[in-house]
């Protein structure tokens, strides 16, 4: 990848691309410089041709009548032929170099045009390798990456071994947002206890660090139950429950207790409410259908 970059900003930057493109202006600069000294030449070259027509149309005349040698006709006649020879050459030189502008400039577009391919081919070539770097980044996330929905503090779930099997909807990890304003905690039912819980049940907590009897306890609801139990080796299998306090850290005794993290306590969740009569049915009932 990074190979690939340094082609991209080489061919934004390209180097002798520049070099040329800086040589070719250098060189079409100093053609238009040398048309301007020519323009001047050639103004002066014209007043020349003129002069030297005008002289020797006169030294034809004096000849006509005797008053001037043939030498000095043809010498007249040799000088302006010899200026018009100049002048349009000097215009020569003028067309050539604006030829060779042509033909610079005609070069340069070539240089920015193979420039310009060369910077999209590079372009699409980073793109390409830069999807294929994301698409294997998430491939990587995917299979070696656990990713929270929200940025909290992570709390593993029970005792953790290397190389330990998790079933399929097992917590295995507890999110405290860290923008939550909701405080929430964390418990364990048995199997045996687990029919009789359903979320929305009440619950009460006793904090170890703060006596219910001088503190008070403080009050929560089941959110959710883990719908596998969480354990391992020979520890019995319990299934997690989570807590939402609904007055935070307030206690029944309003006492608002110092947030700290992982503070153990006891949690007693309230069950259906039910008659005596009723209760005292079940033991009939559990009597009938277990009976020997």
């Amino acid at each position: 990848m990074q190979r690939s970059i340094g082609q991209f900003l080489d061919s934004k930057n390209e180097p002798h691309t520049q070099k040329a493109l800086q040589m070719l202006d250098r060189q079409t600069a100093t053609l238009e410089s040398s048309n301007q000294s020519l323009d001047k030449q050639i103004n002066t070259l014209k007043k020349e041709v003129d002069l030297a027509e005008r002289h020797a149309t006169l030294m034809q005349q004096l000849y006509e009548k005797g008053a001037s040698s043939e030498e000095d006709k043809e010498n007249a006649e040799a000088a302006y032929l010899r200026y018009l020879r100049e002048l349009e050459a000097k215009k020569s030189e003028i067309l050539v170099n604006r030829l060779s502008i042509e033909r610079i400039g005609s070069e340069r577009v070539g240089l920015e045009r193979n420039a310009d391919e060369r910077f999209r081919t590079e372009t699409l070539l980073l793109k390409e390798r830069a999807a294929r770097l994301l698409a294997a980044i998430q491939v990587w996330k995917q299979n070696y990456c656990l990713i929270a929905p929200v940025p909290g503090v992570v709390f593993t779930e029970g005792a953790w071994a290397s190389q330990q099997y998790i079933q399929a909807g097992a917590p295995a990890f507890t999110i405290l947002p860290a923008s939550s304003s909701v405080a929430t905690a964390r418990t364990f039912i048995a199997p045996e206890g687990l029919g009789k819980v359903k979320p929305g049940a009440p619950v009460q907590l006793r904090l170890d660090a703060f006596p219910y009897k001088e503190y008070g306890v403080l009050e929560g609801v089941v959110r959710n139950i883990s719908p596998v139990p969480s354990g391992i080796g020979e520890k019995q299998m319990n299934y997690l429950a989570e807590i939402e306090l609904t007055g935070n850290l307030v206690t029944t005794y309003g006492i608002t207790l110092p947030s700290q993290q992982e503070m153990p306590a006891t949690a007693r969740i309230i069950t259906e409410k039910r008659s005596l009569l009723a209760r005292i049915f079940d033991q009939f009932l559990d009597a009938y259908y277990n009976r020997e």
